[in-house]
């Protein structure tokens, strides 16, 4: 078990590019299954800086990724959320007795999937950032400054840099359209917080094109961000803490422990994912929820997907495109209807304009459709099931009445 942190020239059966979750999971399953697979990280410690609100379900951390609630990386866990709609005037709460999901500090669970995939056989590269990828023969070479690594096989796991996008045939996600702005701060000192349950703030005003959140991390403690259609987006966040009706007296006074920024991936999976000995996984490949723009349950998906299409390409001694395609085949089988709901669902809400909102969360209120919420809501898979087409309806049908 090692980390490496300087060397000259490897030889691996996979490289993946990237040292976040998806492509720590990845390169665990492969080592674990035999291969030699080596991680290119840019920055001296995984998970710093972080890119995530940090809200995962059960599923997701004990399934996906394969690690325990346990963990010291569990911050929090809420059984609901709160949104709030455009005027800040309505409330619509939805909730369960049981836990719905968990808060977590992302650099100690990347370093957690990090002691994994270093337990499993894998190497890790660390302050190497890829500078290129290209073709070689029948390898790729991966030139990360002082170290090139050579190998049949190469994932992209590097998030929204995209190096392998246009190789592979595939068009990145266009700003401010499927790839939105996003800052997220970190406050100590919030007042008038219920741990059990995150927050959702709707609205132009706010967050025009997606939403805004308040995130309970600890006593006191909350992560608040959003994203938006439009930048800069400081200056959104500082008018949310400072003018929303549900917000600016909880967070006066508060002190900011960190200010971050980022992209919220929203348009769904790239177009292509895989081509000639690659694939992408993770964000890298568009592998997140396009209604919230989470990427760790879909993201882990795309990596083990990608684990098992490269063992049975591998097996057949064909790692050509077409052995790889097998890859997409897997990830649609078992998130690819889901994710295209979400997409769709994301070209509605994103049309929808406030005073229909504001109604919208009014009728959210109802029992009839609270219950039926509560009932079927999974935060993973959000629009599947008959429950769920139910909801749709009936806030339709309170809408048009």
């Amino acid at each position: 078990m090692r980390v490496l942190s300087r060397c000259s020239q490897l030889a691996a059966d996979v490289a993946v590019v990237g040292g976040g979750p998806a492509g720590l999971l990845l390169a665990s399953l492969l080592a674990e299954s035999g291969f030699k697979a080596v991680v290119l990280e840019e920055h001296r410690v995984v998970g710093e800086p972080p890119h995530c609100a940090g809200l995962v379900t059960p599923r997701c951390l004990r399934w996906a990724l394969g690690l325990p609630l346990s963990g010291e990386y569990v911050q929090n866990a809420v059984r609901g959320a709160r949104v709030y709609s455009p005027s800040g005037a309505t409330e619509a709460t939805v909730e369960r007795p049981s836990v719905q999901a968990v808060v977590v500090d992302r650099p100690l669970l990347d370093r957690a999937l990090l002691g994994v995939a270093l337990s499993s056989g894998a190497e890790v590269l660390l302050r190497h950032r890829v500078r290129a990828i290209r073709r070689a023969g029948n390898q790729w070479l991966v030139d990360a400054g002082d170290v090139a690594v050579r190998s049949p096989v190469v994932v992209d796991a590097a998030g929204p840099r995209f190096l392998l996008a246009r190789a592979v045939g595939a068009r990145p996600p266009r700003m401010l359209r499927g790839a939105l702005p996003a800052v997220q701060v970190e406050l100590e000192g919030v007042r008038g917080m219920d741990p059990d349950f995150v927050e959702i703030y709707l609205g132009s005003r706010w967050a025009p094109g997606f939403f805004a959140w308040l995130i309970p991390t600890g006593d006191r403690e909350a992560r608040i961000g959003l994203a938006a259609s439009r930048k800069p987006v400081l200056p959104l966040l500082k008018h949310l803490l400072a003018r929303h009706p549900r917000l600016r007296s909880r967070v006066a006074g508060a002190r900011e422990r960190r200010l971050l920024a980022g992209v919220v991936l929203v348009s769904g999976p790239l177009s292509r994912t895989w081509g000639n000995g690659a694939l992408l996984v993770g964000d890298a490949g568009g592998f997140t929820k396009p209604t919230t723009g989470g990427g760790l349950f879909v993201g882990a998906i795309s990596s083990r997907a990608a684990a098992r299409a490269i063992e049975l390409a591998w097996s057949r001694g064909d790692l050509s495109s077409r052995s790889l395609s097998l890859y997409e085949s897997l990830w649609r089988a078992a998130v690819g209807r889901e994710l295209a709901k979400m997409r769709l669902a994301r070209a509605v809400l994103r049309c929808l304009p406030d005073p229909v909102v504001e109604e919208a969360i009014g009728v959210l209120r109802s029992r009839p459709v609270r219950e039926l919420l509560e009932s079927s809501s999974d935060v993973d898979y959000q629009l599947s099931g008959v429950r769920a087409a139910a909801v749709a309806r009936a806030l339709a049908l309170s809408l048009l009445t």
